[in-house]
């Protein structure tokens, strides 16, 4: 089949090298073609004919089974390098699980063919909440409406979670430095401050700079 398509590719690229070369002769016998339209029928047919005389795989070169570069072939489709490629012959992100012709977005598991929350998760419409840090809206939406406050107030925010458990939040606002520590928490360190070196055995606390 490979073969096949490499001689009417070969064969295609020999028809547009006779055709440029047809309409060119036409144009110039009736004089219905400007000097600049000569010249690109003059160039198309001379990279025609170069093409035609190189292997069809010349054109394919760099490329797995019809697909781009740095893809490789599923199914009828290609895969980009973070997609997986799934039984059916589909993509999935690197974040998703291949689910019976679908793809489950992160925090969903495939159980028996259909998307569902993972365990830790709580159901909330199309989507699964966080219980710890997100409530569930009347219209089936999961809010952090910690998070939501502080962003509308164009702060940073920042919520440390330790074994299921807010340990504490903060929300940065502009100009200052957002600092998360495990074990500690988050802090926000104003201009002319910068966030403690654990490496350097500081201490959880803004330190001057």
């Amino acid at each position: 089949m490979t073969e096949e398509n490499d001689v009417r590719k070969h064969s295609a690229r020999e028809g547009a090298t006779r055709d440029s070369f047809d309409e060119l002769a036409a144009g110039l016998a009736s004089g219905t073609i400007t000097r600049v339209q000569a010249l690109k029928l003059v160039g198309t047919a001379i990279l025609g004919a170069i093409l035609a005389s190189l292997p069809g795989q010349a054109f394919a070169q760099g490329s797995k089974d019809g697909c781009p570069p740095a893809s490789d072939p599923c199914g009828n489709t290609c895969c980009g390098p973070a997609e997986e490629c799934c039984p059916g012959g589909y993509c999935c992100g690197a974040a998703e699980d291949c689910c019976a012709g679908t793809c489950c977005e992160a925090g969903k598991d495939c159980v028996n063919g259909v998307c569902v929350c993972s365990p830790e998760l709580t159901p909330c419409g199309n989507e699964c909440c966080d219980p710890i840090l997100e409530t569930c809206t009347e219209d089936g939406h999961c809010r952090n409406e910690f998070c939501d406050s502080c962003q509308a107030q164009s702060g940073q925010c920042c919520q440390a979670v330790e074994g299921g458990v807010l340990i504490n939040q903060a929300c940065c606002a502009a100009g200052e430095t957002m600092c998360k520590w495990s074990g500690e928490g988050c802090l926000c360190c104003p201009t002319g401050t910068r966030c403690p070196d654990r490496k350097s055995g500081e201490a959880f606390a803004c330190v001057s700079l």
